[in-house]
């Protein structure tokens, strides 16, 4: 199985490669910019990556840093698969790093998720996985993410309802996955680091579709399972704006004080 690696720092590890490449990337873009305005108005736009380099050590920059490894690792492996098929389990082990590198990438940095190089015929090889192993917890999350990017992007074609009911059709799939996973999560480690995502992911989508009772629960779930996710503690907050203001305020303060002390201590271990 593959665990998420934790950055040393050290400018020689896969990581900061990774991100190195990213970086040279942005760059090269920048100067295809210069040469052609209409290219800013393309694609994905991204946080400069010199944002992280300034303060390497910080965690922000190693959350971006084990995404962006994540991801090209997922790619590079899936380019290595020269078959257009899953023919039995020993197909099935080849590409099991596939599927937990965009998992653990999803869980670092959603943004980044682009990164990952998908085919047309990558649904079929998930789906041909599952059939082998069913109760791959990674494949399914990868399946059910790299299907909403696909049809996230096709969506941008049709109208608000289709768009709504694209939304509903991948609650339904992320509440089933979700209960699948909570059974074993006390079990499995990497169980508990996919339901905290999968929570998040599922709140997100409870507010686009207006279901804020669903949405608090959602992210209250995330946060119970990890107290140190900001992310979701800041949906909380935001919940409670309407609700209760004075107790999303206090959220709030609570979110910033725990922010402070994050930066301060980074500061202190680089100083």
């Amino acid at each position: 199985m593959v665990s998420s690696p934790r950055s040393s720092g050290a400018d020689a590890n896969p990581e900061n490669s990774a991100l190195f490449e990213l970086f040279t990337s942005h760059v090269e873009e920048r100067a295809r910019q210069a040469n052609d305005s209409t290219r800013i108005f393309k694609g994905t736009q991204l946080t400069d990556p010199r944002v992280y380099l300034q303060c390497p050590n910080s965690p922000t920059a190693n959350k971006y840093r084990l995404a962006v490894y994540h991801f090209k690792t997922a790619s590079q492996i899936l380019q290595k698969y020269e078959k257009d098929k899953v023919d039995d389990l020993k197909d099935c082990e080849l590409l099991r790093p596939v599927f937990e590198n965009i998992v653990y990438g999803h869980v670092w940095e959603k943004q980044y998720v682009f990164l990952f190089c998908s085919t047309e015929n990558t649904p079929n090889l998930i789906n041909q996985y599952i059939m082998f192993k069913p109760d791959d917890i990674f494949a399914e999350y990868a399946q059910y993410l790299i299907l909403w990017r696909i049809e996230s992007k096709a969506k941008q074609k049709k109208n608000l309802l289709s768009d709504f009911e694209s939304a509903k059709k991948h609650i339904k799939t992320a509440e089933l996955l979700a209960f699948k996973v909570s059974k074993n999560v006390d079990c499995q480690p990497c169980h508990r680091v996919i339901l905290i995502d999968l929570y998040y992911d599922l709140g997100s989508k409870y507010v686009a579709t207006g279901q804020p009772e669903r949405a608090l629960d959602s992210y209250q779930k995330s946060f119970e399972l990890d107290i140190s996710n900001y992310a979701a503690l800041y949906g909380i907050a935001y919940m409670y704006m309407q609700s209760d203001p004075e107790k999303a305020i206090e959220l709030f303060k609570n979110l910033s004080t725990w922010r402070l002390n994050v930066r301060s201590n980074t500061l202190m271990h680089i100083t």
